[in-house]
């Protein structure tokens, strides 16, 4: 979906108008794990399934280990998606889900969101059928995700000059 500049802004000023007059409540902590949920499942699915499946050779401990860095590196998979849950609570009135921007930006997370769920699916899977074990679901997952937000914010940075203007322009009228 393409989008002109001139609508980045327009669409910011009304994101950050609406941000500014939203009176929903803040979401919980747990709030990125509902919109993660099948992510975080299936990866310990996999998992688990990659103890028992697979011959590790008496090395639990080090499957352990690997495993508490995974969790560990979820924790900041959380960390980092909570500020765009906070975002779209914040904004998720009827007349802010039309706008241009908000569907475009919901629509790249969905996919973004969708490849990653793909990539976890498969490193799952040679986690299961080959003796690399539960390294090829951890480790490929730390990378597949610092990937995909690096990627993510490159793709989302073409967007943030125009929506800094349009957001300035709002908290100016709101200050008047």
């Amino acid at each position: 979906m393409n989008i002109s500049y001139d609508q980045i802004k327009s669409d910011s000023q009304k994101l950050a108008e609406a941000a500014l007059s939203s009176k929903r409540m803040v979401p919980s902590f747990f709030e990125p794990l509902k919109h993660l949920k099948y992510h975080f499942l299936i990866y310990l699915f996999f998992a688990a399934l990659s103890f028992f499946l697979p011959d590790m050779s008496g090395d639990y401990l080090i499957g352990l280990g690997v495993l508490g860095f995974g969790l560990m590196n979820w924790l900041f998979i959380f960390a980092f998606a909570s500020g765009y849950v906070n975002l779209f609570n914040m904004i998720s009135l009827p007349e802010v889900r039309d706008l241009t921007l908000t569907k475009v930006l919901s629509s790249k997370l969905k996919a973004y969101g969708f490849a990653w769920l793909l990539a976890i699916v498969a490193l799952g899977l040679v986690s299961i059928t080959t003796e690399v074990n539960i390294g090829a679901l951890v480790f490929g997952n730390f990378a597949i995700s610092l990937l995909g937000l690096f990627i993510l914010t490159i793709d989302l940075s073409r967007f943030q000059l125009s929506g800094l203007i349009g957001a300035a322009s709002a908290v100016k009228g709101h200050l008047k």
